[in-house]
């Protein structure tokens, strides 16, 4: 039986009709499209995923005899579905003065302690600059980090999550209560600022761990708790990745991996932290001045080595009787011998200077935190 073709309309619609007809589709195409994962939301701060989708239990523990009173309430089926987050017994406040403070984490001070875990420290100050040092917008999952010959090294620090520093990237472990529902309900979802940083950190899990394979990589590199199974992370990522908005999360996460040589010298001369940086590197741990002149000379030496070449081309240049009875040439090998001479001097005078100057900042600053009024912390200045 052959297909029945519609009849062929024959009237002729009015300019006014088809004008309203096409308002009307228009119209109609906005109201019916599908939401984007990407689209930002509209109403109050929700939690991005529902209580029966939490992969850790409601009830937080602080102590062993918490940890045995929820066991006790939970059925054999919770007790392998749900995985349990106990809060660290205490964490350090970082002064601007090289000093240190540790906080017993209770539940008097558990946002505190959130606040302390998933600030963005200095890299706040920059979101502006960042799409300078950005990657690329494309987030790699685990094994493509693999592929590509990078090794994953540990950090604890938000800000230098997904920083890559050579073959090296600086990943920090999932926090295990962003997987609790009553986390997000009673802690995170009342400070927009937290909202937006802890919806970027899980939302780059989310990209982090995609497959099979990278949820084999995460365990082994200590990422994830070993007690979470695939299936688990398959459900919760199904369930939380539409509600993890690009647009609700820190600004930090709208650029992807970052680059840590150009994210340094985005510290160094930014106007905002210029003052702050010292010259130093963006992730540095310890200060060392012999490293740090290594550092900022070992350029130097290569172009040595071309100047050397150059030098001893206008030297044979020189010594032909074209050349050498050239007034231009010889005024510009005469300029360019005494430049080569004084120009390294001042550019290693330099870096001495600024390495003395960021030695004496440091003890400075390590005599008025012993001997001094106590600096505000980071979280105030930042």
């Amino acid at each position: 039986m052959g297909r029945i073709r519609p009849e062929r309309r024959t009237e002729r619609i009015s300019d006014e009709e088809s004008r309203d007809a096409d308002e009307e589709s228009r119209h109609v195409d906005e109201e019916s499209r599908d939401v984007s994962v990407d689209d930002p939301p509209t109403g109050p701060r929700l939690p991005p995923f529902e209580p029966n989708e939490s992969l850790v239990d409601h009830q937080l523990t602080f102590s062993e005899k918490d940890a045995d009173i929820v066991d006790s309430s939970r059925t054999s089926d919770e007790v392998q579905a749900r995985l349990s987050w106990t809060a660290p017994a205490f964490y350090v406040q970082d002064y601007s003065d090289a000093r240190s403070e540790l906080f017993i984490v209770d539940k008097d001070n558990l946002q505190k302690y959130l606040q302390s875990d998933l600030r963005m420290g200095w890299l706040g100050k920059l979101e502006k600059y960042l799409w300078l040092a950005s990657v690329g917008e494309t987030w790699f999952a685990l094994h493509q980090y693999f592929f590509h010959g990078y090794s994953i090294l540990l950090t604890e620090k938000h800000w230098e999550h997904q920083v890559e520093k050579g073959q090296t990237v600086f990943v920090k472990p999932l926090p295990e209560y962003l997987l609790s529902h009553s986390v997000w309900d009673s802690y995170l979802c009342k400070d927009d600022d937290l909202y937006a940083e802890a919806i970027g950190m899980l939302r780059s899990y989310l990209l982090l761990i995609r497959t099979k394979i990278d949820m084999n990589i995460a365990q082994e590199n200590s990422l994830v708790p070993k007690e979470l199974t695939w299936q688990q992370w398959a459900s919760f990522s199904r369930a939380a990745m539409p509600n993890c908005h690009l647009e609700s999360c820190n600004p930090r996460y709208w650029y992807g991996p970052l680059d840590e040589t150009r994210l340094t010298w985005i510290w160094r001369l930014s106007p905002e932290t210029f003052r702050h940086s010292g010259w130093s590197r963006y992730i540095s741990y310890t200060y060392n001045t012999s490293s740090f002149i290594q550092e900022n000379t070992k350029w130097l030496f290569g172009t040595l080595i071309y100047v050397t070449i150059v030098l001893t081309a206008m030297q044979v240049g020189l010594a032909t009787d074209r050349l050498g009875s050239n007034d231009t040439f010889t005024r510009a090998s005469s300029g360019f011998t005494i430049f080569s001479i004084l120009a390294p001097l001042a550019v290693l005078l330099g870096v001495i200077i600024v390495a003395v100057l960021q030695l004496s900042r440091f003890l400075v600053g390590r005599f008025k935190g012993l001997y001094g009024n106590r600096a505000r912390p980071y979280a105030a200045e930042i």
